[in-house]
């Protein structure tokens, strides 16, 4: 999945909002 590769650098900043995006998806 791609999206955990982008998300993983973006993961330390903001972890929140990629459980978010996740669920809203």
């Amino acid at each position: 999945m791609q999206y955990l590769e982008v998300k993983k650098g973006r993961v330390e900043i903001i972890p929140m909002i990629d459980i978010m995006l996740f669920l809203l998806i």
